[in-house]
């Protein structure tokens, strides 16, 4: 069953599903509902944004997509996973790799003038990415997810991007889908 959540919502498609209920535009709002339904959930799904904090203090697993920020990634989640923007110089007519992403000093605030005057167009994740996310965290909860030697040989490139001394769960990592796919970017 999914639930649909937030505040500010941009789009408002009319996906009918007996399995799909949009509390976002529901009259049962309330805060103490905001609060529950992400701390009973099995796993959440969430953006650079507040709202993961609960699921998070209730140590419920989570799959964060289009993350910004490559430098606050969020170490004290137990269990999860987490796929980023894409970065677009279009000086360079090119994505910028993780490594050149975190020497980018762009706050820990969403600024778009930083990114329009350094030519950077972030792209979001497409919904293929989502998905094969959402379908790698499933698989590893019913503990069914077999990591190839390839997989955990980008993974492990990926966390050397930061240097030896980045903190890590061993439960909590970038899809291997998405790694796989933009392992150019390592």
């Amino acid at each position: 069953f999914v639930i649909k959540m937030g505040n500010y919502v941009q789009d408002n498609f009319t996906f009918k599903n007996k399995n799909y209920f949009d509390y976002s535009h529901s009259n049962l709002k309330s805060d103490f509902l905001d609060i529950f339904i992400p701390s009973i959930s099995f796993f959440n799904i969430c953006a650079d944004s507040g709202i993961s904090a609960i699921p998070e203090y209730f140590r419920k697993p989570i799959v964060y997509v289009n993350k910004c920020y490559i430098h606050l990634i969020h170490k004290w989640c137990l269990e999860g996973l987490f796929i980023y923007k894409k970065f677009y110089s279009k000086k360079l007519n090119r994505y910028l790799t993780f490594k050149e992403i975190i020497k980018l000093d762009f706050g820990s605030y969403h600024n778009i003038d930083f990114f329009d005057k350094n030519f950077i167009i972030l792209e979001e994740n497409t919904p293929e990415e989502i998905l094969f996310s959402v379908k790698e965290l499933v698989f590893r909860l019913d503990h069914k997810w077999i990591e190839s030697d390839l997989e955990l040989k980008l993974k492990n490139d990926f966390w050397n991007s930061f240097g030896y001394q980045q903190l890590k769960s061993k439960n909590f990592n970038i899809a291997a889908d998405y790694i796989s796919n933009n392992r150019n970017l390592i």
